[in-house]
């Protein structure tokens, strides 16, 4: 027969017992919640610095001679400035993956990650200096990283920090950019301007280098953090927001259109727009109104829960 365990004699060594299990939990907790960021996940890849080539001048052309080559059904990212639209086809970012560009005097970085299928723009300025970017030789995560030529610090797009060099830490500021096939550029912006096919490189602009990538399970390179919430290539928007991270569905976005939603306390509105098929996102006031456009990084799962291993999904 099993005599009762006796209270212990010192309750107060063993309240500091638990408070140390709940801050060894609390660091686990941070460890996995937080962005990963560190040197370790960053790998050699494949090319030599600068083996892809960056756009630093690029010229544009207009709607209707870009319309001779490029697929309806192409993606391409749309950035406004000042009334002034643009169009980067990925049919040529494949190639280049980076665009230093200034639109209406705006200087701002352009990028396009084929591992992640991820594409974003961002302001070149940064404490006061503006930025010139080229591709690395480095990944982590599956995706790019970046360097820039002032300091060839590494910088990873999908979570628009610097991962080494002088300006670690230092985060990119990412400007208002939409996702959109060729199609719906064309009939919605028809007197915009397309990133030209004369880059002063010769590459097959009507071919993928990456094949069939986008459209298998496989991926090319390990990632730090792997999440089964969803497949491993399930495309996602993700947003973040006070720090905090959420991904959605692209097949919820297309059953619902829009999705009311809160992060850290703040109503957010995801809209899947019916007619040109473009996702936005927008900070909601009290009445439920459209206050600020929220950036939106499309993403396959794999790539954005890796590079935010606390990232909510919603469902």
């Amino acid at each position: 027969m099993r005599h009762k365990r006796p209270f212990p004699k010192f309750p107060a060594f063993l309240c500091l017992v638990v408070i140390a299990v709940v801050v060894l939990q609390y660091r686990a907790y941070r460890s996995v919640s937080s962005p990963i960021l560190d040197s370790s996940n960053i790998i050699s890849g494949t090319i030599l610095k600068d083996g892809v080539p960056a756009i630093d001048k690029p010229t544009f052309e207009s709607v209707n001679v870009a319309d001779q080559y490029l697929n309806n059904d192409g993606l391409g990212i749309t950035v406004s400035v000042n009334g002034v639209s643009r169009f980067y086809p990925y049919q040529i970012l494949v190639w280049h993956h980076v665009v230093n560009d200034v639109i209406a005097g705006q200087p701002l970085l352009i990028t396009y990650n084929p591992f992640a299928m991820s594409g974003a723009a961002y302001q070149r300025t940064t404490q006061g200096t503006v930025l010139d970017f080229g591709l690395s030789d480095k990944l982590a995560n599956s995706n790019l990283l970046l360097y820039d030529r002032a300091t060839h610090s590494l910088w990873d797009p999908m979570t628009h920090k610097a991962l080494e060099g002088e300006m670690k830490g230092i985060t990119l500021t990412r400007y208002p950019s939409t996702v959109m096939t060729w199609n719906t550029f064309k009939a919605f912006r028809s007197n915009g301007q397309v990133l030209s096919r004369n880059t002063g490189y010769s590459r097959d602009y009507t071919h993928d280098p990456y094949g069939d990538y986008l459209y298998t399970q496989k991926i090319l390179f390990p990632v730090a953090h792997k999440d089964d919430r969803l497949a491993a290539k399930a495309l996602v928007y993700g947003i973040e927001w006070n720090q905090k991270q959420k991904a959605y569905p692209v097949t919820l976005l297309e059953k619902q259109s829009t999705i009311r939603d809160s992060i850290d306390r703040t109503n957010i509105s995801i809209e899947d727009d019916a007619t040109s098929g473009v996702v936005h996102a927008y900070q909601l006031d009290a009445s439920g109104n459209h206050q600020n456009e929220i950036p939106v990084t499309p993403s396959f799962w794999f790539a954005w829960a890796s590079a935010f291993p606390g990232t909510d999904l919603f469902n």
